[in-house]
């Protein structure tokens, strides 16, 4: 291959044999900058924000489907004891950062603030709906669902749509405002690290060893005794629990057109070949007969509507398949 000239690469490397350099395209045009490939400078992320600014103002007007979300997360939210003022400021921070970090309304992939929006408010759902006794959440066990599902993707910097979880706890840690409400909230920081390093996918091989290895730690930092079964068996459930609420979440309470929405994003993040949409979401709900005892406990805690959508969502994407193959 022969090498390429200098005059044809841009100040950050881009190469601009597809410019027409006769015309008055800037080769440090917005568009050649790939947040997923390498870093934005700061100016942009200061233009994102101005760009943002229509949509800030009917977000904060109640008129976008991010504010209903937020506005059913802060009503479910005060009506289960939570602090209803203290869920509203943790919402509007993670809103901003998601926003002027890229991955807002206009952010092609999965993993956007729709998604944590909606994992916040149906894994708040599925909790406040447990019925049976052993299965009931505390107050505390509430925030931290809560603070985890809102930020389980909380990966500003990375390198492609899907998060990585040592990535999500460095800015979790990081970021004082969350800190400081999570001591607030007086529930442990490692905990809520924890059951993110759960919602890690798929949960095998690697993966998970990778994931079970910093969860056991976690539970140590957070003062629970290595031989304390029972109390990381809770906290290991708790994870799961927020786990499957992760993968089912977005089909459950929208119909079949969001649903299909959120398979052709999860393209990017799980690796699937677009003409395969269909196909591989079979395989992912199916995979979901592995974990039939949490995934049964989940739906039994939401509303009959949520699970009808959800099983209506799955026999669709199962018929759209036969259709292809027949």
């Amino acid at each position: 291959m022969s090498p390429i000239p200098n005059e044809k690469i841009g100040k950050r490397g881009v190469v601009l044999d597809d410019i027409d350099t006769s015309s008055n395209q800037n080769p440090e045009d917005l568009n050649q900058f790939n947040p997923l490939i390498e870093p934005l400078p700061r100016w942009y992320g200061f233009y994102r924000r101005i760009r943002l600014v229509p949509w800030w103002l009917r977000y904060n007007r109640g008129i976008t489907e991010q504010a209903g979300l937020r506005d059913n997360i802060c009503k479910l939210s005060t009506s289960m004891g939570l602090d209803g003022k203290l869920v509203s400021k943790i919402i509007r921070h993670a809103v901003s950062e998601f926003s002027k970090h890229g991955l807002g309304i206009n952010y092609y992939g999965y993993h956007n603030i729709d998604h944590e929006l909606e994992v916040a408010y149906f894994t708040l759902l599925a909790a406040n709906g447990q019925m049976r006794q052993e299965y009931r959440f505390s107050q505390k066990d509430l925030i931290t669902l809560f603070i985890a599902a809102l930020f389980h993707d909380y990966d500003p910097l990375k390198q492609f749509d899907k998060p990585h979880e040592d990535s999500v706890e460095r800015f979790i840690r990081n970021d004082g405002k969350i800190k400081r409400w999570i001591d607030d909230f007086k529930v442990s920081i490692d905990i809520i690290i924890a059951l993110i390093y759960r919602t890690a996918y798929p949960f095998k091989g690697i993966i998970a060893e990778h994931a079970n290895k910093r969860i056991q730690k976690l539970f140590t930092t957070a003062g629970i005794p290595e031989d304390d079964i029972m109390v990381r068996k809770h906290y290991e459930d708790l994870g799961w629990f927020l786990s499957i609420s992760d993968r089912i979440a977005g089909y459950s309470l929208g119909n079949f057109d969001h649903s299909r929405e959120l398979a052709r994003r999860n393209v990017h993040s799980l690796g699937w070949h677009p003409s395969l949409i269909n196909e591989e979401s079979v395989k992912y709900f199916s995979a979901l007969k592995e974990e039939k005892e949490m995934v049964e406990r989940v739906l039994h805690g939401i509303p009959n509507e949520y699970k009808t959508n959800f099983f209506n969502n799955v026999e669709a994407f199962k018929e759209s398949w036969e259709e292809e193959i027949n």
